[in-house]
C-alpha cells in the first residue's frame, strides 16, 4: 500500500490528487491486497500519523516513512 501511495502522490501526476477517484477497492487491487486489507492499512497509517484521510482524500503526511515502508514491507 505504501508503494501504491507513493506512486499515486499527486506530484507523479501534475499536482492532480488521482487517489480521490479510486475506491478503497480500487487501492487494494493497486496493491494487491483485499480491500478489508487496505482499509486496515489506511486506518492504521493515520494513526501513526502517516497520511490523513479526509473524505475520498488521503494526504501524505509523512512521505519518508512511507519510502521506508515500501523498501523494507
Amino acid at each position: 500500500m505504501a508503494t501504491v501511495l507513493l506512486r499515486l502522490a499527486p506530484e507523479n501526476f501534475g499536482g492532480e490528487d488521482i487517489i480521490r477517484h479510486l475506491s478503497r477497492r480500487e487501492l487494494a487491487d493497486f496493491a494487491g491486497i483485499s480491500t478489508e486489507g487496505a482499509v486496515k492499512v489506511l486506518k492504521s497509517f493515520e494513526k501513526e500519523g502517516i497520511v490523513r484521510l479526509a473524505e475520498k482524500s488521503i494526504i501524505l503526511l509523512e512521505k519518508s516513512r512511507l519510502q521506508e515502508i515500501s523498501r523494507t514491507g
